[in-house]
């Protein structure tokens, strides 16, 4: 996601075979709430590590 100093929001979407520039308001709109969502169920790298630890000690 890319806020412009005009206030407009362009993205960029990566796909297995395909990647575009989103700079239509209504898909940029979408794709800026989705990141959101997105980045709220992210973990925090403490927890990240420790979760990371869990898995490779089996």
């Amino acid at each position: 996601m890319l806020k412009l100093p005009d206030g407009k929001t362009s993205g960029h979407a990566e796909g297995q075979f395909a990647n575009r520039l989103i700079s239509d308001p209504k898909e940029a709109q979408t794709l800026e709430a989705r990141h959101g969502i997105l980045r709220s169920l992210a973990l925090t790298p403490a927890p990240w590590t420790d979760f990371i630890a869990y898995v490779a000690a089996g």
